[in-house]
């Protein structure tokens, strides 16, 4: 199935979707999620059609910042802190980190803004759609 991963049409050319692991540290505040210690990063890349995993932090930075749009899964609220020591560049964006000259979209901070919009609509008398 793994195998069968494609970008036919091209339509995802220079993007790349992440995933960083680390050690685990209960201390979830924003200089703790700074203080985590790299474990590995996975990526899968559209153009080559490849996933690629990278044990060594400065070697999976410069991997994905040649990307045009970086897709993770709460990336923008703890992945990129992680990197950044590593020399990701972020900047403070609202309530999570957002990529400079990158662009990213995290599926968590989609559902989560998804599932705000629903339950305002479920809270109000006249929903429109």
């Amino acid at each position: 199935m793994i195998d069968k991963v494609k970008n036919t049409w091209f339509v995802k050319k220079g993007v790349i979707v992440i995933d960083v692991e680390t050690n685990w540290i209960d201390d979830w505040t924003e200089q703790g999620k700074r203080n985590r210690e790299f474990k590995c990063g996975v990526a899968f890349n559209y153009d080559s059609s490849k996933f690629y995993k990278f044990t060594n932090p400065k070697k999976f930075v410069n991997f994905i910042k040649k990307a045009k749009a970086i897709v993770s899964y709460n990336g923008e609220g703890f992945d990129f802190l992680v990197l950044e020591k590593f020399g990701l560049k972020i900047r403070k964006h609202k309530n999570r980190w957002k990529l400079q000259g990158i662009k990213s979209f995290d599926i968590l901070h989609a559902i989560n803004e998804r599932r705000a919009k629903k339950n305002q609509n479920k809270n109000n008398k006249v929903i429109f759609k």
